[in-house]
């Protein structure tokens, strides 16, 4: 059993590393503590998956969006602390497809894109994950689908990081597979 809903979560990363359970590659990281934006929940142990690799092998993609274009796009109020984050609705979240186009996104290799990541996260003091939140029967909680997001009903997912200098970075990802959605 695992009930899974859209969510928006923000935290700060204690630790991350790279799993390959032979069907999933992904970089789990270790948030402590969490604040669910939807649900209102703190959680003191929460994992937020971000896949490297498809499941089925299709190429990933993905943008990397530095201050400037966040401003830009005017995403930068939205990541103001829960207020500004709850600007991103909960029936709507992010919309890739309201900021950006398939030409926006690069090819990337599952190497870089964990080591991408890594770096983001050793320079953050708050990291934002937008995706699925689930719950499992062994009590496990986290996020997922922080990746473009087909399935009806939800936004896509992203990632957030904010560093000591207050800069705010941010990545966006989808499979090959699902550039045909936009």
């Amino acid at each position: 059993y695992q009930r899974r809903v859209r969510g928006r979560c923000f935290g700060t990363a204690k630790s991350w590393t790279r799993k390959d359970d032979g069907s999933s590659h992904h970089l789990e990281v270790s948030l402590n503590p969490v604040q669910d934006l939807d649900s209102g929940a703190t959680y003191n142990n929460f994992t937020a998956n971000v896949d490297i690799e498809s499941f089925d092998g299709t190429s990933l993609y993905v943008v990397e969006l530095f201050q400037a274009d966040l401003q830009k796009f005017n995403l930068l109020p939205k990541l103001s602390g829960d207020s500004g984050l709850k600007k991103i609705s909960a029936s709507d979240g992010l919309s890739y497809a309201s900021f950006l186009t398939p030409n926006s996104f690069t090819q990337i290799a599952e190497d870089a894109y964990a080591t991408l990541l890594e770096s983001l996260l050793s320079n953050a003091t708050a990291v934002y994950f937008f995706g699925q939140v689930y719950h499992d029967s062994t009590g496990a909680v986290g996020i997922h689908d922080i990746h473009r997001i087909t399935e009806s009903g939800y936004g896509d997912g992203g990632f957030f990081t904010i560093d000591s200098n207050n800069n705010h970075y941010a990545i966006f990802a989808h499979f090959n597979d699902q550039k045909k959605e936009y």
